[in-house]
């Protein structure tokens, strides 16, 4: 079992991945990574330690579909959103074509947005739902 305290740096693990049965591993269903997110520094996090590692296939690398969860702790949604966007628009294997747009509400949860992106071969495009949840009112 994972503890917890590895550098990011060096350890980067996906934090959920859901599969029906299979005998091998690289069949995932769905990798959804995880991260907090605030007006700051956390953005690039988002991107760099999240979204990126789908673009480059060390997550989801066999799979069209994958996810990232934001935990807002601090600052507007609306905001961090631009915020994502530049990072993306900024970072070497992506551009102004992988931005994140308004999706599809889930339920109550409105904070739903997709990219997608072109990755090279031999990876297949991805698509990333990112699911924001606003949790402001937690400190």
């Amino acid at each position: 079992m994972r503890k917890g305290d590895d550098d990011s740096d060096r350890g980067s693990f996906i934090d959920i991945v859901i599969f029906p049965y299979m005998e091998r591993a690289d069949d995932v269903f769905l990798s959804i990574e995880c991260k907090r997110l605030a007006e700051n520094y956390l953005t690039r996090c988002y991107v760099v330690e999240g979204v990126d590692r789908f673009v480059a296939g060390k997550y989801g690398r066999t799979s069209a579909v994958g996810a990232m969860v934001g935990y807002i702790i601090e600052g507007a949604p609306n905001e961090i959103v631009k915020r994502i966007n530049i990072q993306i628009e900024k970072h070497q294997r992506m551009g102004q074509g992988h931005r994140m747009s308004l999706a599809n509400p889930i339920h109550w949860l409105q904070s739903v947005y997709e990219s997608n992106h072109v990755r090279s071969e031999p990876y297949p495009r991805i698509r990333l739902t990112h699911l924001l949840f606003d949790l402001r009112h937690l400190n």
